[in-house]
């Protein structure tokens, strides 16, 4: 979780007034925080991904301002109109841009520091080190509008990268350069790299790598930025703009918006949603007046039935009224709230699916098998080159890696082989986890690769499980994707199909560079569909 530095009377000049420690790490606890270093400078952790609004003095003092009652409501900022204007031709590395202007700001050392920690930090962690979204802080005073965004082939422009003494093409920046070195493999596969050019043709920043020294270098005395986000995913870039803008606002700046393609930056106009008050008190416990502690969470109410709340553009983390809950509780303070005693007193226990898994486990790891875990989201490519397929696959993936719920959790296992070639045979682990079929499924899979490896030696197995267990497995020849033809068996329990055994074909083996023969098998565990 990010960790911020700053000077102590410079967050309290934010806040408004001076606090004790106690009092400061009391209000920095109900904000997901923790004091780390007390002295003229201070060390603040935040324990909240979500809320890249908190990661400098300006977003910090701002929540603190809020909590102690200094501000209430959703702070609003204005943002002016302008002529400012980015043409954005959609480079095919980062096809997407926001941006705006802040004027007259009083940086000062403070406000330098906190600038580039603020943009940092939320390029590390909110922007995934760079590759979702990236920042650029460049002199708003010194470049001739308007900007294009565009590629160009890697060595057709020159400029000075940020704090070096020469020229360099765009190829060069990514050798000769720490940040170039750093962030190259962003760019790899693209003939042309990605670029923000003004009216001059002059490179005012190469994201994701570098700004220009001429033009996008920051001082204490700047007084006009202009500030750009590139990347792939804009509700991301949109929440980290208005985290910027609003951060030097909170200096004295002035917001311009800015044009992209038609499209006006930054939207900082308030954000609204229904909660519904019940929901709220019966889910938290809570029983106080709920207008206050909403008002210094930064929520500005409308109406209280229904519940309409107004939260700042900043706040991208507001999605469902949870999280409007979350920051109730935190502002009515946590410690105040009186535990209740349940009325109604049960007995823990675990669950049948859990004894029965336990009991599976321990019967393989005794028949010399290791347990291995993988995810239950999976690649659907990962089954079709084995002649399977997926059943439920998500609607709107992060990456194709994890983008379906698995069905089997043999090709996983045979994944996990893959991986450990080079070590000591015979090899045996197993699985116990979901599949879905789409109903879920509880499942036990079982490999082993050596060389004695085969359907006996798999069945065998098999049978001890289901001795043990008091299940009497029928064997029936089938046929399996995975496994060699006469020598697969589909496993019944009763008249039920319930899995299936056999030797894993040679082709499958040469898929995943495996150098000895496997077999195994996977089964559903009794009573576990649901």
């Amino acid at each position: 979780m990010p960790t911020i530095r700053m000077r102590r009377d410079d967050l309290f000049r934010i806040v408004g007034r001076e606090l004790s420690r106690e009092e400061l790490e009391d209000v920095l606890f109900m904000l997901k925080s923790e004091l780390e270093e007390w002295g003229e400078e201070i060390e603040v952790s935040v324990d909240d991904s979500e809320r890249p609004d908190l990661w400098s003095a300006e977003g910090l003092g701002r929540a603190i301002r809020l909590h102690l009652g200094i501000q209430r409501g959703a702070p609003t900022y204005e943002v002016h109109p302008s002529s400012y204007e980015v043409i954005n031709e959609k480079p095919s590395a980062r096809p997407l841009i926001v941006a705006a202007v802040v004027k007259g700001v009083k940086l000062g050392e403070e406000g330098l520091e906190q600038l580039i920690q603020l943009q940092e930090k939320v390029m590390l962690t909110y922007g995934r080190n760079r590759k979702r979204i990236a920042i650029g802080t460049s002199r708003a005073d010194l470049i001739a509008f308007p900007i294009r965004y565009t590629e160009v082939d890697p060595e057709s422009h020159s400029f000075i990268p940020l704090h070096e003494g020469e020229e360099m093409t765009l190829e060069e920046v990514l050798r000769k350069t720490e940040k170039g070195r750093a962030y190259a493999h962003l760019l790899e596969g693209y003939r042309k790299y990605p670029v923000l050019l003004d009216a001059k043709d002059r490179v005012v920043t190469f994201p994701p790598v570098i700004n220009s020294n001429d033009l996008g270098r920051i001082d204490e005395n700047t007084r006009d930025i202009f500030i750009d986000v590139t990347g792939n995913h804009l509700p991301s870039m949109v929440t980290a703009l208005n985290v910027m803008v609003t951060a030097l606002a909170e200096r004295g700046g002035e917001i311009y918006e800015v044009r992209v393609n038609g499209e006006k930056y930054p939207d900082l106009s308030p954000r609204e949603i229904v909660v519904d008050e019940k929901y709220l008190r019966k889910l938290g416990g809570y029983e106080g007046d709920i207008v206050d502690p909403l008002e210094r969470a930064g929520y500005t109410v409308l109406s209280e039935r229904p519940l309409r709340l107004l939260y700042p553009a900043y706040r991208g983390d507001i999605r469902h009224p949870r999280d409007v809950l979350e920051d109730l509780l935190s502002a009515a303070n946590y410690n105040s709230l009186e535990p209740l005693t349940p009325e109604v007193y049960t007995r823990g226990a675990l669950n049948e699916e859990t004894l029965l898994s336990d009991a599976v486990r321990d019967l393989l790891v005794g028949a010399s098998a290791e347990e291995v875990q993988t995810f239950t989201l999976t690649d659907p490519e990962l089954f079709r080159v084995l002649g399977m397929d997926v059943k439920v696959t998500l609607s709107n993936p992060v990456s194709r890696t994890y983008s379906a719920l698995r069905s089997s959790l043999l090709p996983h296992l045979l994944r996990v082989l893959s991986k450990n070639v080079m070590l000591h045979y015979p090899q045996r682990i197993f699985e116990i986890g979901e599949v879905y079929t789409p109903e879920r499924e509880l499942r036990v899979a079982y490999v082993e690769a050596g060389k004695e490896a085969s359907y006996t030696t798999a069945r065998q197995v098999l049978e001890f499980l289901g001795r043990k267990m008091g299940w009497n497995f029928i064997f029936k020849e089938g046929e399996h994707p995975l496994f060699i033809e006469g020598r697969t068996a589909k496993v019944y329990l009763g008249e039920e199909e319930i899995g299936v055994v056999g030797e894993v074909k040679p082709e499958h083996l040469e898929r995943f560079n495996l150098i000895m023969p496997v077999a195994g098998f996977e089964v559903r565990l009794p009573s576990s569909r649901r």
